[in-house]
């Protein structure tokens, strides 16, 4: 009996230690959420949006608008061949109130148009992530998701036809899903528009591979719906989330493929898709367009979302990656990326990499440049003529940022500078319509067009949005321009001279909180030069490697510093 007690006792003991500290992680998580968090739970934001917007636009005025925008819809879905009875809509009459963005070099006016009232193109309108635009003599030619677009007149900005290739039944038992891209023809075929568009076929015997990418073409004299032929498709392959084109010498341009398992899995043959030469997946693919012959022109890649060739014949492409690691990439025919052995990001609630070291990228084709974190990048262009201060220059899209981010590179490739314009909308195209515009397209439907301002008109909004990142590129991988440190790794580089060493809410090293007074540019230059000199026991183990490269750094801080940034 005695020993039936103690062994009991015993077990209560252990079955105490285990419970007390699983509940104590469990409340001491929830009190970080609330604490920390605090976003998490935004009650009292949301209702403060609710109340501007009801009392900015009365119940009744909107609920006349709704009823207006199903007249007009139900009009346009039954009578396509014929204008609505409001008449023919004009661009101009859509533009929200211009808001006047500052970059580093110049201001530029933002016009933004919501495209989800211009009826002309059909209904359902333009929905979803995916579609482009370009341009092709003096037409704007705009295609969202679902396949509903038309032609937009860049003089008159009236639209002047419209097609729905959701529309189109016989595309080889299948119907269009998404639109990936929408791509004009070059100088010599003004009249050519390729579009890449899924279809979808729920016959398939694999429900996995329910998804055919193909490549077709429509004539822009004859924009309707039978007139899109087909150049090529891939067969049944699963669902591409890439599908970028751009053209090449010869009627030759390149296609992407994505990668759709997120961390790469081997198959029976013991290869992940992206490696294996008999699959398109996780690929970059040349295809010419007059026999419909292609192969592989690069692999490893994961998520493709931009391409882009300059006149001198060099392709540079941006890509997805994990958890961070999103990546810009000069492609060469043959070349090898190195999805998924090596990434900058990890994997999604995972601070490793299971398939090599996290943040390495040593072996393969290097990408030019990283952001860590992800800033879930889109397509790219490399300015010609919009401004002398941006001419030669990328500009990639961003989703997650809501921003361009202008980039420029040197002769060996190397990131001299990039600086971040904060524009509010998940970018997902963008094209260099003339000398003085820059169209883009965003996953809300909207088109904002870009020219310089020469000067600040009454009443436009002024929005300074620069941050900057060129010598920073090692800093960023920790740092970041926000105002609050809450969740990151290494404090904010915001304003850096103005606060003192130490002096905000980042949890630092005994070694920097034992520092007095503030940063100046000499006392960061010896930090970032040896911070163990500078601050014995500092928990920064990164340093620059030279002196020019520390007051490239100082420099640029100093610029944001001004900047009000």
């Amino acid at each position: 009996m005695r020993l039936f007690r103690r062994i009991f006792s015993l077990r209560k003991i252990y079955y105490t230690l285990i419970i007390i500290p699983i509940i104590t992680l469990i409340l001491g998580y929830l009190y970080s959420i609330v604490s920390v968090r605090k976003d998490l739970f935004p009650y009292p934001y949301i209702k403060a949006i609710y109340a501007e917007i009801f009392n900015n636009y009365p119940v009744a005025e909107l609920h006349e608008q709704v009823q207006k925008n199903i007249a007009r819809n139900s009009s346009a879905k039954n009578n396509p061949d014929t204008e609505n009875s409001d008449g023919p809509l004009n661009l101009n009459d859509l533009v929200q109130t211009g808001r006047v963005i500052e970059s580093l070099t110049v201001p530029f006016l933002a016009r933004s148009i919501d495209m989800n009232s211009m009826t002309e193109f059909g209904y359902p309108l333009i929905k979803g992530s995916g579609g482009g635009v370009c341009k092709t003599g003096e037409s704007l030619v705009l295609m969202g998701s679902q396949g509903n677009g038309g032609l937009i007149d860049l003089n008159t900005h009236n639209v002047t036809d419209r097609i729905s290739l959701s529309d189109i039944e016989n595309l080889k038992g299948g119907k269009v899903f998404d639109v990936r891209d929408v791509v004009c023809g070059d100088k010599k075929n003004l009249n050519q528009i390729y579009v890449v568009y899924q279809s979808i076929h729920h016959d398939a015997e694999d429900p996995a591979a329910q998804y055919q990418t193909s490549v077709g073409r429509i004539d822009v004299r004859n924009f309707k719906n039978e007139s899109l032929t087909n150049i090529w498709s891939s067969g049944l392959i699963g669902p591409n989330y890439a599908g970028r084109l751009v053209f090449l010498a010869d009627n030759k341009a390149l296609l992407t493929f994505s990668d759709s398992e997120p961390y790469g899995k081997r198959q029976n043959n013991g290869l992940f898709r992206p490696e294996d030469p008999d699959l398109l997946i996780g690929k970059v693919m040349s295809l010419d367009l007059s026999s419909g012959e292609h192969e592989i022109y690069s692999k490893g890649h994961r998520n493709p979302q931009g391409l882009f060739v300059t006149p001198e014949g060099e392709v540079y492409e941006t890509e997805h990656g994990p958890k961070g690691g999103d990546e810009l990439n000069l492609i060469v025919q043959g070349g090898d990326y190195g999805w998924p052995f090596e990434s900058h990001g990890v994997n999604y609630g995972s601070y490793r990499w299971k398939h090599g070291d996290a943040g390495r990228h040593n072996n393969f084709n290097q990408p030019i440049f990283s952001w860590v974190p992800s800033i879930a990048i889109s397509n790219l262009l490399k300015v010609r003529n919009f401004h002398p201060s941006w001419a030669g220059d990328f500009l990639i899209a961003s989703l997650k940022a809501q921003s361009l981010y202008r980039m420029r590179l040197d002769e060996s490739y190397r990131v001299k500078f990039v600086e971040q314009i904060w524009l509010g909308s998940r970018i997902r195209d963008l094209e260099e319509i003339d000398d003085s515009h820059i169209v883009l397209w965003t996953d809300d439907s909207k088109l904002i067009f870009m020219s310089v301002a020469s000067k600040f008109a009454e009443g436009d909004k002024r929005t300074a949005t620069s941050v900057l990142l060129g010598p920073l590129k090692e800093c960023s991988k920790c740092h970041h321009f926000e105002m609050t440190n809450e969740t990151h790794l290494a404090p904010s580089l915001r304003m850096i001279f103005s606060k003192s060493i130490a002096g905000d809410n980042f949890k630092y090293s005994d070694a920097l909180l034992a520092k007095e007074g503030k940063w100046t540019p000499e006392r960061l230059k010896q930090f970032i030069m040896d911070p163990q000199a500078f601050a014995p026991g500092s928990s920064m183990a990164y340093h620059v490697e030279s002196e020019a490269e520390a007051d490239e750094v100082v420099e640029l801080l100093i610029k944001v510093d001004k900047m009000g940034q």
